[in-house]
């Protein structure tokens, strides 16, 4: 994913809208944002993650407390980010849940997302396709892209089945799991038919002594038989 620009009005401290143009540090290929503590480098992140997925870079911030204390009532609270993934220009416009003075119902949850001049809309649309699109929901975008600050352990100390999941969808081998997924049921079917053979082969050849017994049993007294009958005729 490759940030173009990214556009907020009333969002944190940032009142009047405010635009950033990041194809003006791309050539330069790695490029740092700082200033002073408050001057409104997580928001930055923030607005970013909020586009994406309606939530803030980090666990601690809520999205219902994004719009700016200072703005009046004129201005609307919005995040707009462009963005190219997979060769395509991508733009998410999405305003939060807040109140304006007056009103008794706060204004509602909004999103749109525009992909080769369509437009979706809708929070749960948005959502699903940002997840099929990059193949990350929120918790693992933060985990792995944008990370807050003091919460990088949470991947570090993140557990093997969390970071196995995390992983898979990065480098998408999904695709070796299902044929993993799909060659161990072949061996469990092997295996149980493998289980089952010594017995159904034994069967045919328990019947076979049964009847060479009865056989023999037969051919014995007929001996038997024979042995008497000749005493007798002596």
């Amino acid at each position: 994913m490759k940030p173009i620009e990214l556009t907020m009005q009333a969002f944190g401290p940032y009142i009047e809208k405010t635009t950033l143009d990041f194809d003006r540090v791309h050539q330069d290929g790695l490029f740092l944002i700082t200033g002073p503590t408050g001057s409104g480098k997580t928001t930055l992140f923030d607005a970013i993650s909020f586009a994406l997925y309606g939530t803030a870079s980090g666990s601690t911030r809520s999205s219902d407390n994004f719009r700016s204390d200072f703005a009046p009532d004129s201005l609307d609270t919005y995040v707009s980010y462009t963005f190219e993934y997979a060769g395509k220009i991508i733009r998410i416009q999405r305003s939060p849940r807040y109140f304006k003075e007056g009103l008794k119902t706060p204004r509602a949850h909004m999103v749109s997302m525009f992909v080769d001049g369509l437009e979706i809309s809708g929070v749960s649309e948005v959502k699903e396709k940002v997840d099929q699109m990059i193949g990350l929901d929120e918790n693992q975008f933060r985990q792995i892209v944008m990370i807050a600050q003091g919460e990088f352990t949470r991947l570090i100390f993140a557990n093997s089945k969390e970071k196995e999941e995390i992983f898979r969808k990065i480098f998408n081998t999904i695709s070796f799991k299902q044929m993993t997924d799909f060659l161990s049921e072949k061996a469990k079917g092997i295996r149980k038919d493998v289980e089952r053979w010594p017995q159904e082969a034994l069967l045919p050849i328990m019947q076979y002594s049964m009847e060479q017994k009865e056989l023999l049993e037969h051919q014995i007294r007929r001996l038997r038989d024979m042995v008497r009958s000749d005493r007798d005729s002596r």
